[in-house]
Order: structure tokens, then C-alpha cells, then sequence
């Protein structure tokens, strides 16, 4: 993401420099609070739908990949 938005801004006509800060912070005081303990777990991510055949397991897949070659500790 940072790669493309540095090309797609640079391309634009009398741009001289571009400065990309990318950030995230995941939300606190949010979700199910102390309802829901799992030891050494600290954040939870669920994959949901209404109807089968739709690619849940597939989407939590990618994102555990994705998550894991960001760094984070996946399961």
C-alpha cells in the first residue's frame, strides 16, 4: 500500500516529494470485554457468515497469513 500510494501520488503533475507515515492501533473498550477469556490469547478475530459456500475458511486463512508476515503471533 505504501509503494503504490508513493507511485500514484509521485505521478501526479509538480509533485516533487512525497512523505508516506503509515499507522494502526486496534481499538480498546471495545468487543466482548471480560466475557470471554482464552489464556494468552489477546486479541480475537472472527470470520462470519449467514449461508455456507461463501469462503470463510479461505478468508481467515489469508488473514492469518497476512497478519503473520506483518509479525503478529497468529493461531
Amino acid at each position: 500500500m505504501e509503494t503504490s500510494a508513493r507511485e500514484l501520488v509521485s505521478a501526479i503533475p509538480g509533485v516533487q516529494a512525497v512523505n508516506v507515515t503509515m499507522d494502526a492501533e486496534v481499538p480498546k473498550g471495545r468487543g466482548l470485554g471480560d466475557k470471554v477469556s482464552v489464556p494468552g490469547v489477546k486479541n480475537i478475530v472472527a470470520v462470519s457468515s449467514g449461508k455456507g459456500g461463501v469462503g470463510k475458511s479461505t478468508r481467515g486463512g489469508e488473514s492469518r497469513r497476512r497478519l503473520a508476515l506483518d509479525g503478529a503471533r497468529v493461531g
